[in-house]
């Protein structure tokens, strides 16, 4: 008995001498320091000691790219027939965000819908520390692979046909769900709207989501900020417009069409690992060698391990979760870009093939990656929704019925609440 307490005593003492240890709590204080600088935001789940994230001895990135490419390679499906083209991310840059000029341009180039995985634009900022006080130019990616029937050289590739651009805001009513329910992500919305007007993801160039940047100042240091308002379907063809099918149902009981997937991966864990400072240029050394050290990385490596195939895809795409922001620290002043990622989103048809990818993609996670990648549902709770009731009457009372409907009354302001569920019905 004695002993026992005795061996707690020692393990007691030695526990708290560590907990009290002056440079462990440096490095801690240092380490939540750097959190302002990261971008996503860093909640306390997400950072890599508690996602059981431990750095290893520092190898070169390179050396750890070929390793990775290997590993991934243990885990892609048996082959059936000819090799396929390897999945390639072409990035191009535009004097503006118009997302109709960028599609027209790929579509100009010959680049089809059927050989296209998603055109997107891209969540990296290029020079960030001039964005907001000069203007800087919009970089679009494109994820495709050329088809295997295009090494025939009588191959011809598909005429471009019309291309139509739907936008579908969050502080519009796209759905009927209850608002106690959590909410849709974005890629659900529109692919349940494109299912509905029935859609071929053979003919879909994109779902991405629609991301609006803010830069703040700050003294002594700049915060730059992004958010997703919205997301877009764009496709070649003519078809009717997503409006047509809005409201849709999206009660508790009903969900995406069968044959309809949505895949999210969040990236932030990997990147607070890999890129703690956002404005970081890529890293020759690293110590997470067996971690993507871009989200283009984790997103390619799930199209192969899944096997996904163009055809089959209504659009893929790199984003932002929800608003997030973060500091410029000095180093950002030459900063050639910023890495602001967060999600991987894929939305395709499935087919009972895939079914066996996810299979290969989870235990890849598990095994290699050993981070939580599941992404969250926003929801506003009871106890919000009657907080919320409870502003929004003291506003009115304060600003008289009149002026209060003349700004939208509750109803714009619950757009801002509930996305895609409460706002003016789309025309």
């Amino acid at each position: 008995m004695f002993k026992k307490i005795k061996d707690y005593g020692q393990a007691y003492v030695a526990a708290t001498k560590t907990a009290l240890d002056p440079e462990r709590i440096r490095q801690e204080v240092a380490a939540m320091e750097n959190l302002k600088y990261a971008m996503p935001n860093a909640w306390a789940e997400t950072q890599p000691g508690l996602t059981g994230l431990v750095a290893g001895p520092m190898v070169p990135a390179a050396d750890a790219a070929q390793q990775r490419a290997a590993t991934v390679q243990a885990y892609l499906p048996v082959a059936s027939g000819p090799p396929q083209p390897p999945v390639r991310i072409d990035r191009f840059f535009m004097e503006g965000p118009s997302a109709a000029q960028a599609y027209a341009k790929v579509i100009r180039q010959g680049l089809e819908a059927r050989r296209t995985y998603g055109i997107y634009p891209s969540s990296d900022l290029i020079h960030p520390a001039r964005f907001g006080q000069s203007p800087v130019p919009w970089e679009w990616c494109v994820v495709h692979r050329d088809p295997a029937e295009a090494a025939d050289p009588a191959y011809r590739p598909t005429p471009p046909g019309d291309v139509t651009v739907d936008l579908v805001l969050r502080g519009q009513r796209w759905i009927d769900r209850p608002r106690s329910l959590p909410f849709p992500h974005d890629e659900e919305v529109v692919a349940l709207l494109a299912s509905r007007i029935g859609v071929d993801p053979a003919t879909c160039m994109g779902i991405s989501r629609l991301l609006e940047w803010g830069a703040y100042p700050s003294q002594p240091e700049r915060m730059v900020g992004v958010q997703p308002v919205g997301a877009q379907l764009v496709s070649v063809g003519r078809r009717p417009s997503l409006a047509s099918a809005a409201p849709v149902p999206f009660g508790e009981d009903q969900s995406l069409p069968p044959d309809v997937r949505v895949d999210l991966l969040r990236w932030t864990p990997i990147s607070l690992a890999v890129q703690p400072v956002w404005t970081q240029p890529p890293q020759t050394m690293t110590a997470y060698p067996q971690l993507p050290q871009s989200p283009e990385e984790l997103l390619t490596a799930y199209l192969a391990i899944v096997g996904l195939m163009p055809e089959d895809t209504y659009g893929v795409s790199v984003s932002v979760v929800e608003q997030q922001s973060a500091f410029l620290n000095a180093g950002a002043v030459q900063a050639d870009r910023g890495q602001t990622a967060s999600l991987i989103a894929a939305v395709y048809r499935d087919r009972p093939p895939y079914a066996d990818g996810r299979a290969r993609f989870e235990r890849y996670r598990a095994e290699q990656l050993r981070v939580p990648l599941d992404v969250p549902r926003g929801a506003v709770g009871r106890l919000e929704r009657a907080a919320m009731s409870g502003i929004k009457w003291h506003v009115k009372r304060q600003m008289g019925s009149d002026l209060y409907d003349e700004i939208g009354g509750d109803e714009g302001w619950d757009a801002d609440t509930y996305p895609y569920i409460a706002g003016p019905v789309p025309r």
